[in-house]
């Protein structure tokens, strides 16, 4: 088993969450990379400690980027999804960035 399939079995959880399309499940703890990302969120960066708020417009394909990071490591670094919002009040962000024992830096 890899690390990063160590770390997702680890952060497995389950949260209510309300979706554009009514009640949907909401995996908590989910780990993706910028390529790999797919759903708008909260997500805090597992290396870093730094919050990205991405919303779903910045996800659309063919449209003008929201989010713009620049890094030295190939693909950014490991995100983990702290909340299906991305706009989650920042002292709710920390509170469930620690139960998922993400150190954070925001």
């Amino acid at each position: 088993m890899t690390t990063q399939q160590q770390q997702q079995t680890r952060f497995q959880g389950q949260v209510q969450g309300q979706g554009q399309q009514g009640q949907q499940q909401f995996q908590a703890g989910e780990l993706v990379t910028w390529a790999s990302m797919k759903l708008p969120g909260a997500y805090a960066d597992q290396q870093t400690g730094e919050l990205y708020r991405v919303p779903a417009e910045a996800l659309l394909g063919g449209a003008s980027p929201v989010i713009h990071r620049e890094s030295s490591q190939p693909e950014g670094g490991v995100l983990i999804r702290i909340s299906p919002n991305p706009y989650v009040p920042t002292n709710s962000a920390k509170m469930l960035a620690a139960q998922l024992n993400v150190e954070i830096s925001f």
